[in-house]
C-alpha cells in the first residue's frame, strides 16, 4: 500500500494525459472523416466507442485516485484505529493515567503541605 501511495500520482498523471491524448486525436479524426464525407459523399468511418468509453472511465478512475499525502493519511488513520482498538494498549494507557493521576496527586499534596 506505501508503495503504491508513491507511485500514485505518476500513474494519474500517465493515465490522465494518454486516455486525453487519444480523445483529442480521435475526436479530431472523427470530425475530419465527418467533414470529408460530406465534401466527397463518402461515408464517415464509424468512431470506436468501446475505446472511448474506456477512455472516458479512465480519465474519470484518475480523477478518482487520491494523492500520496492522502493514501498516507488514510494508513495513518487505520494503523491508529487499530492500535487503539488493541485491548494491550487500552490497558497501558489506563494503567499509564492512574499513574500520572497518583503522582499529580501527590505533587499536589506536597505544595499544599508547603
Amino acid at each position: 500500500m506505501i508503495y503504491l501511495a508513491g507511485v500514485a500520482d505518476n500513474i494519474q498523471t500517465a493515465v490522465a494525459i494518454i486516455a486525453s491524448l487519444y480523445l483529442l486525436i480521435r475526436g479530431g479524426a472523427y470530425l475530419i472523416a465527418v467533414m470529408d464525407a460530406n465534401l466527397y459523399k463518402r461515408r464517415a468511418p464509424s468512431f470506436p466507442i468501446v475505446l472511448t468509453i474506456v477512455c472516458l472511465t479512465a480519465l474519470i478512475a484518475a480523477a478518482a485516485v487520491p494523492s500520496k499525502s492522502t493514501i498516507y493519511t488514510m494508513v495513518a488513520a487505520r494503523t491508529a484505529q487499530d492500535i487503539m482498538a488493541n485491548e494491550r494498549v487500552q490497558t497501558l494507557t489506563d494503567n499509564s493515567l492512574k499513574v500520572i493521576e497518583k503522582a499529580m496527586g501527590e505533587y499536589l499534596n506536597e505544595k499544599k503541605a508547603q
